[in-house]
């Protein structure tokens, strides 16, 4: 069982979101199958002015036993906060994924 934390910074908690990070780390947990704890930060940093586009970042650290963790970071840039940041989620799952089958 792998444990999984989902933080939230600079953005309200949603369990919808936690919920979609929660599925995506149980497929990503079919690639890295020695994967123990998985950690996805989920942050909207703050801009100065209300006309930028906001700017979501998406950090993933794969803990892994006998080795240092995976750490993936993803940045999406867009102006629709409900569309995009699913869209910044599944792009750092897919850079995670991208890593395991480096591996």
């Amino acid at each position: 069982m792998t444990q999984v934390e989902v933080h939230f910074h600079g953005i309200e908690k949603s369990d919808a979101i936690e919920q979609r990070v929660r599925e995506k780390v149980a497929r990503l947990q079919k690639h890295f199958e020695r994967m123990t704890s998985c950690r996805v930060g989920i942050e909207a940093p703050q801009r100065s002015t209300p006309q930028k586009a906001k700017v979501y970042q998406i950090k993933i650290e794969i803990g892994v036993p006998r080795r240092a963790p995976v750490i993936v970071s993803h940045e999406r840039t867009g102006r629709h906060a409900s569309e995009d940041l699913p869209l910044a989620i599944r792009g750092a799952f897919e850079a995670a994924l991208r890593q395991a089958h480096g591996m």
